[in-house]
This record gives C-alpha cells, sequence and structure tokens, in this order.
C-alpha cells in the first residue's frame, strides 16, 4: 500500500495552502516530492501509517485465516521492502 498511503499526505503538506484557483508557478513547485516533505506532511504519514495498521490488526484478528493479513504493512517495511537501496 505504499503510493495511495504515501502519496496523499505528502502531496497535502507540499499544496495545503493552494487556493484551488491560482495557477503555480513552475518555478515554486517542489522538484523532488520526498525530499521537500513537509513537517505537517511527515506528521500525517506517520498517523496514516499508524491508522492503517491498527485496520489491519483488526481485521487480521477476525479474518485470522487469511494469510496476507498477518503480513507487515507498516510504512517503514513497504518502502524498505520496494526501496530499500534508495533509503539512507
Amino acid at each position: 500500500p505504499n503510493n495511495p498511503s504515501l502519496h496523499p499526505p505528502i502531496l497535502y503538506g507540499l499544496f495545503k495552502d493552494w487556493d484551488g484557483k491560482t495557477p503555480y508557478d513552475s518555478a515554486t513547485l517542489p522538484k523532488r516530492m520526498y525530499a521537500e516533505m513537509t513537517e505537517l506532511s511527515a506528521m500525517y504519514t506517520a498517523q496514516l501509517d499508524e491508522e492503517l495498521c491498527s485496520i489491519v490488526a483488526a481485521l487480521a484478528k477476525r479474518l485470522k485465516h487469511n494469510p496476507h493479513l498477518q503480513e507487515d504493512f507498516s510504512m517503514k517495511h513497504c518502502v524498505l521492502e520496494h526501496y530499500e537501496d534508495q533509503v539512507e
């Protein structure tokens, strides 16, 4: 669940002050979405990670025979599983 969980809170933090009308000046747009992640984006990403893991844990208790729900759904695990060579 990397992209659907990771991108919305990052993009929200980057663009939360947009008025929905005024076009962005391309020179002011973030060039590196992850590197320019704001503290607010990080906070929302962590909250989303906690919520997702809580939901999966609750489902795993009810659906004990579903092996997929026994996996690690944490954001850290997902990012490292797919991008370990890019994480410092």
